[in-house]
């Protein structure tokens, strides 16, 4: 009976520890600052209140400065001088040229979301888009057929297999059974 209620009491602990852990949200100044999860301009988040201190001023145009309160003052920081940012949602969000683009996955190619406005009829309408890099601190391009064949060139199988698996321009496809997008799974069959 002791053994057991220790191990209940234990267990409590543990679950009290995890929901009163705060994420963090923050800057990170460069790729080696992702890489290792180092925040600058660092914020906790307040599950109460959500602690926005990081303004990306992309309104109705895309701004080359983000604004940054932490500790009392405010910070102007160019997007092309940092690499992203953190928010309380744990989203990791990446700038090129003055853009922010949301990661989304990082195995074997990095893949990207960014929501843009589109005309519809008379008005607009958000739609999603996809991007990918190779790596952390490569180009960001659209995430389509021609500009994987540029990037991936001189890997000839998975030309062929991205020409045999893909008839269709929609390539931004979640493959559920091996939790990864389609195209980092295919990709991933050619670097063994």
């Amino acid at each position: 009976m002791k053994k057991k209620f220790s191990l209940l009491l234990c267990c409590f602990a543990i679950a009290t520890v995890e929901i009163n852990a705060k994420s963090l949200s923050g800057i990170y100044m460069n790729t080696s600052d992702y890489k290792n999860n180092k925040l600058a301009y660092q914020s906790t988040c307040n599950s109460e209140k959500h602690n926005h201190s990081i303004y990306v001023n992309n309104l109705f145009w895309d701004m080359p400065k983000i604004i940054v309160h932490n500790e009392g003052k405010k910070y102007y920081l160019l997007k092309d001088s940092i690499f992203g940012y953190k928010d309380c949602d744990n989203n990791v969000f990446r700038f090129y040229k003055n853009q922010e683009y949301k990661i989304v996955e990082t195995s074997n190619m990095y893949i990207y979301t960014r929501d843009v406005n589109t005309t519809h009829g008379k008005g607009f309408k958000i739609v999603t888009q996809y991007y990918f890099s190779k790596n952390a601190d490569s180009e960001i391009l659209p995430l389509v057929l021609e500009n994987l064949k540029d990037v991936y060139k001189n890997n000839i199988a998975f030309i062929d297999l991205l020409d045999m698996v893909f008839t269709n321009p929609t390539i931004n496809i979640y493959d559920n059974t091996h939790n990864t997008f389609k195209i980092n799974y295919l990709y991933s069959k050619t670097i063994k």
